[in-house]
């Protein structure tokens, strides 16, 4: 599935029929989010408005119009001085690690700006510059001792999360302690068999429904909360050589796990959402958090990255397999990246731009093409709602929602990856991307994937 690198494109540029659809869109959810209007909605959440900043550093990047580097900076500098709510929790997502790895994100691409126009006093800045991060690695590097103990180890809110903050600051300030920290911490909380390696999802971490569904427990099968998301990682941190015979046996050991999970049906959708020690399961569509999209779209850097036949050609029927579904089939009711419209068009277009085939621009476009359908203007956070329920059995409703996982930031940003020439790194918070991967895209000419 290799390639040649070649330079992120725009699958709706200027001239492409919905350009000006996508930027209206975009605009929209822009002036709310600059407005802030959804301060003054009634929503049973809490806000993070780092996000915010990340939406804007993408606009300007987009757009090259200083004023968002202005808004950027300033949002997150507000961010900085008012986090003293972020630092009780770790998460990655709505805590500490997530401000921290914004921060280090925005500074490294700031800095990367920065030289390309003056980069002798961009050095001599580099040499002097505070570390805003110092307090940051202070905290997460301290707390982890414990966090085994948690037994918390997914991307979201766990020891995956923390190391995807650490690997955004490796090699600065206490990364390489704090990586080292978590990989023992993986390890230590493993479940071992004979070649393989796998995480438990403990019953005490289950909301009350799911405990008595599943009283030991489960193996969680999808990349926000389960064994793809330590899966990526690990293959990330073979790049550090962190910990490298540790990390090189979890991460073959994991893949051997993941792939006995894998249905063996090559016309069906392979992976659950979930299943027990006994062998009962759940079903999963196939969006970022569950099923099978988000877990092709993990396997396919970790296939590339470990040379694995094995891997590859698994991907490849999975992704087939998705190709050929129905719209309904993906049972998507709002736009969101987490399990929403626009993470089924984000993965699609970060599989063409590393893949080549054609058939990946082209359900990416569909998939842009339902994101704007779905606006509707004048409600939520420019033009979007999320689809949410309340309770096990509750009533749905659509709640303006401004996040990025599952929010409407997370819609701007996605079409903005579609209609400006400009790398998302910011997916590297869904491991849908790496700091460490070497770009292996195959070009544009349309290569069939098998």
């Amino acid at each position: 599935m290799g390639g040649v690198f070649v330079a992120w494109v725009a699958l709706i540029p200027a001239s492409h029929e919905m350009a000006a659809d996508a930027w209206q869109s975009i605009n929209a959810i822009l002036k709310d989010v600059v407005e802030q209007r959804y301060l003054s909605l009634v929503l049973p959440w809490k806000h993070s408005p780092y996000e915010d900043a990340i939406l804007f550093e993408y606009m300007a990047l987009g757009t090259a119009n200083p004023v968002w580097w202005q808004r950027c900076t300033d949002r997150l500098n507000n961010t900085i001085g008012q986090s003293s709510q972020q630092v009780a929790r770790l998460a990655l997502f709505d805590g500490l690690c997530g401000l921290g790895w914004t921060v280090e994100h925005i500074s490294q691409v700031l800095n990367e700006q920065a030289s390309k126009t003056q980069p002798v006093a961009v050095a001599a800045q580099d040499e002097s510059r505070d570390d805003l991060n110092e307090e940051v690695d202070t905290a997460v590097v301290g707390r982890l001792p414990s966090a085994k103990h948690a037994r918390v180890f997914d991307l979201i809110s766990g020891l995956v999360g923390q190391g995807v903050y650490l690997l955004e600051r490796w090699p600065s300030g206490r990364s390489e302690q704090g990586l080292r920290s978590v990989i023992t911490a993986l390890n230590e909380i493993a479940e071992h068999g004979l070649g393989t390696s796998t995480w438990r999802t403990m019953p005490h971490l289950l909301p009350d429904r799911e405990r008595n569904l599943w009283p030991d427990g489960y193996y969680n099968l999808g990349v926000a909360h389960g064994v793809p998301g330590v899966l990526q990682f690990l293959w990330q941190v073979t790049g550090t050589r962190i910990e490298a015979e540790t990390v090189t046996r979890l991460l073959d050991e994991t893949i051997a796990w993941l792939v006995a999970q894998s249905g063996s049906d090559k016309q069906r959708l392979r992976f659950k959402a979930w299943v027990s020690a006994g062998g009962k399961s759940s079903d999963a569509r196939p969006v970022w958090c569950y099923g099978d999209l988000g877990v092709a779209a993990v396997l396919v850097q970790v296939a590339e990255g470990r040379r694995n036949d094995v891997l590859d050609t698994l991907v490849s029927e999975m992704l087939e397999t998705c190709l050929k579904l129905p719209f309904e089939s993906y049972n998507v009711q709002d736009a969101g990246l987490c399990h929403g419209a626009s993470g089924v068009a984000h993965i699609y277009n970060r599989l063409y731009q590393r893949l080549g085939d054609q058939r990946f621009r082209d359900a990416a476009l569909v998939w842009y093409e339902r994101i704007l359908r779905m606006s509707t203007p004048g409600t939520g956070v420019g033009g979007y709602s999320k689809y949410a329920t309340t309770g096990p059995g509750g009533t749905a409703a659509w709640e303006p929602w401004p996040g990025l996982l599952d929010g409407s930031i997370g819609i701007a940003l996605a079409l903005l990856a579609a209609v400006t020439p400009v790398e998302p790194r910011w997916d590297r918070l869904m491991l849908l991307s790496s700091r460490f991967a070497e770009k292996t895209i195959s070009g544009h000419a349309g290569t069939p994937l098998v």
